[in-house]
């Protein structure tokens, strides 16, 4: 009930805003007619009309038009207290309905693209603070190196990687930046074709299955790694690196013992 009893007193705001617009024209009007040398009952009512459009859009600069219309026959031209009717009152009049009516539409169209353009830009600034906070938390996962992450591309490049894929591989930061890494080259020859496999089901719009593999490390020894991806952009994939040789060790000790 309130709410609605709101919602109505809300509504009565743009019709309130024209009345004051119309009243202070007119104040100001019967104020500064002879300082202003104003000749015209209609004069500076063109003020209101706008001011109302501007505010409230074509509702309102329509009704500032009447408003005005009244004002200037109520107290300028009956009493007949500061303005004389002229022969031609009756063109000046429908000049100024037709003129204010444009002002009206010239406003509204004014406000409303103002109105979509704020709109818009708030979209636009809400997307990019989303698209910040999505970037800060990929940055926390992407160092918070509970797992590997790299940039990679079909063509071997990796873009990106986070600290736990060069401590796992034995490289320094430097050596990255120089480009020393490359995942095809850290690919042994015969796990070379499951890179390939998972860019082409990628390129098919089939995300790969996590598989097991192995990455030459610096000294030349070899590591188990399980890997998974997920597309990042057309050519770029996000690669999910997870070193299993503990996993190996405990296999190959259960295989033994089931074997002894």
């Amino acid at each position: 009930m309130l709410s609605h009893k709101r919602s109505r007193i809300e509504g009565l705001y743009p019709y309130l805003v024209t009345i004051g617009f119309v009243a202070l024209t007119t104040v100001a009007k019967s104020s500064l007619s002879e300082f202003l040398n104003i000749k015209g009952p209609l004069t500076l009512y063109y003020t209101a009309v706008l001011g109302s459009a501007w505010y409230g859009g074509r509702r309102q600069g329509f009704f500032a038009i009447v408003l005005s219309i009244l004002s200037a026959y109520l107290f300028f031209i009956y009493p007949k207290a500061l303005f004389t009717v002229p022969d031609t009152y009756g063109a000046r009049m429908a000049i100024f309905i037709f003129d204010a009516t444009i002002v009206t539409f010239v406003c509204t169209a004014m406000r409303n693209a103002q109105t979509k353009a704020e709109h818009s830009l708030n979209e636009a600034l809400s997307a990019h603070s989303t698209s910040m906070e999505s970037q800060l938390r990929f940055r926390r996962v992407f160092e918070s190196n509970m797992i590997g992450l790299m940039l990679t591309k079909s063509d071997g490049s990796i873009l990106d990687c986070n600290d736990y894929v060069l401590n796992m591989l034995g490289y320094t930061r430097e050596e990255f930046n120089s480009g020393a890494l490359n995942w095809k080259s850290l690919t042994p020859p015969e796990f070379a074709h499951l890179g390939v496999s998972a860019f082409e089901k990628f390129g098919q719009g089939q995300p790969p299955v996590p598989f097991e593999k192995e990455y030459f490390r610096k000294d030349g020894s070899r590591i188990p790694i399980l890997l998974g991806a997920a597309k990042a952009s057309n050519d770029v994939k996000m690669t999910f690196v997870l070193d299993i040789t503990s996993s190996k060790r405990a296999e190959q000790a259960l295989e033994e013992r089931v074997s002894e």
